[in-house]
């Protein structure tokens, strides 16, 4: 099968990965607010255990319990990759109960150059993605059963984090979860991304075949397992509410939270509803003039772009944000200057490609030069340029030029050799010796092995040092950071 990177699809807007807002910060200036709230609501992408990491931060799972599709599961169910729901004290990090979304679980109806087609879902499938090893992509076929966990688009794809084969012995009904389109009331029917759903007999949970209504988020069942690949249309047994914010669960349906219990949710912008108001998957976040901007700024709230707010909840299950992260925004590189190409409106520092965007916000912290010009940067000056890693290029959002300070590097770690301790950033090899220094989340020191353990391919965030302005990336990095919020 041909397994194509999909992350060229964020060209039509910024489409990011997790990311943390580590030291350096981003736009917005300033200290977040603190969420005065003990209990809340998180929804995001298992990164790591420990107890369970979602979007980089620990939670206390010590006294949790765990779900997936209405039943009872362990903390061993999960898997990194996998999209989660966090009910707890999430300013403490302290779980209640952890509950495993997946988006669908069904038969296989065609292998298509993007991924695979599940029960009507375009699946894409990229360099980013999970893949379990109980599913070998060079062999699935239609009809096989396969489980999927991601995110949705703005055109009702899903952006897989996680994938993996199912057992159609163990599955006890076939299942998506997406947005109502296309209602028709007479007819009992409306679409799910590309399938056809017929609710005539349907059985509904936590509302009525009367309180649909386009663009809300349902979970629909094929309890009859009736579903052939390729059908594109599905006689549902069940359909039920599915708020990805409230957490309400199958097994504690009346579990509401209140104003001003915390929220944090992952996800990609799929509707700009005006300046203050943006959807992901069904969810409405509402920014305010107090809203801190991280990795970007309000301009960069497009369709597409891929966030992390925190913020708090309304009863209507809307976010007020406190502060809106742009995932992937942080690449960050900080250098000598090796050349310039005015052609292109480019430079180059420690081997990365900056490419400042057309808004792109331009200073000058050493000679305070105003109007500041990519035109007025050199061969040798020193300059800090954070923005969206594409490839081998950072797409800048900011470009300072700075007195001469240490070499860095900050993106995803790709090319991870645990024995060895080596990785790359951006395309430049990262080498360590016996003096390099590891830090973990709020700079506590690791180990060698424990940093590299914590390491997931295109995933993880990482800060890379040196002392002074290096220019030979063979020389061993200083230190070493995960980058978490």
């Amino acid at each position: 099968m041909n397994r194509l990177d999909l992350r060229t699809a964020w060209l039509a807007a910024i489409v990011v990965l997790l990311a943390a807002c580590g030291s350096g910060g981003g736009s917005g200036g300033g200290a977040v607010p603190p969420v005065a709230s003990s209990a809340g609501v998180a929804r995001g992408t298992v990164t790591g255990f420990g107890s369970v990491f979602v979007n980089g931060v620990e939670y206390d799972t010590s006294n949790a319990s765990f779900s997936s599709d209405g039943e009872d599961s362990h903390q061993s169910d999960l898997s990194v990759g996998m999209i989660v729901k966090v009910r707890g004290d999430i300013e403490g990090q302290h779980a209640d109960r952890v509950e495993y979304v997946e988006d669908v679980k069904g038969p296989v109806d065609e292998v298509i150059p993007e991924g695979l087609r599940v029960m009507g879902q375009v699946v894409l499938i990229g360099a980013e993605t999970i893949v379990d090893p109980s599913l070998d992509l060079a062999t699935v076929a239609p009809g096989d059963i396969v489980e999927v966990s991601g995110l949705r688009t703005a055109t009702d794809q899903i952006d897989a984090s996680f994938v993996e084969a199912k057992d159609p012995a163990t599955v006890r009904s076939y299942k998506v979860v997406g947005q109502v389109r296309d209602l028709d009331t007479t007819q009992h029917s409306f679409r799910v991304g590309g399938l056809a759903v017929d609710y005539s007999t349907a059985q509904f949970e936590d509302f009525t075949a009367a309180d649909l209504a386009d663009d809300q988020l349902v979970e629909v069942k094929d309890g009859n397992k009736a579903y052939s690949a390729g059908d594109l249309h599905l006689v549902a047994t069940d359909v039920d509410l599915d708020s990805n914010v409230r957490m309400e669960d199958e097994d504690d349906i009346d579990h509401h939270h209140d104003d001003g219990d915390d929220a944090k949710v992952e996800g990609l912008i799929t509707q700009i509803v005006d300046s203050t108001h943006f959807v992901i998957s069904g969810t409405t976040v509402m920014t305010t003039a107090t809203t801190t901007f991280l990795f970007g700024d309000a301009t960069n709230l497009v369709v597409g772009a891929r966030v992390e707010v925190h913020g708090t909840l309304s009863s209507d299950g809307s976010i007020t944000a406190i502060k809106v992260e742009f995932q992937h925004n942080s690449a960050r590189v900080a250098g000598i200057v090796e050349t310039v190409d005015a052609t292109a409106g480019s430079l180059k520092v420690f081997g990365v490609t900056v490419d400042p965007v057309a808004n792109a916000r331009l200073r000058d912290e050493r000679d305070h030069v105003e109007p500041f010009t990519l035109a007025d940067i050199v061969v040798g000056d020193f300059v800090d340029a954070r923005g969206v890693e594409h490839d081998t290029t950072v797409l800048g959002h900011e470009l300072e030029r700075a007195v001469v300070g240490d070499t860095r590097l900050r993106g995803a770690a790709s090319h991870i050799d645990g024995t060895a301790h080596t990785l790359t950033i951006l395309n430049v090899a990262i080498v360590t010796d016996a003096n390099t220094q590891y830090r973990g989340g709020e700079e506590n020191s690791m180990t060698a092995d424990a940093f590299f353990a914590a390491l997931h391919d295109g995933q993880t965030q990482v800060d890379a040092r040196w002392n002074g302005s290096v220019t030979d990336p063979t020389i061993p990095v200083k230190q070493l950071s995960l980058e978490e919020d």
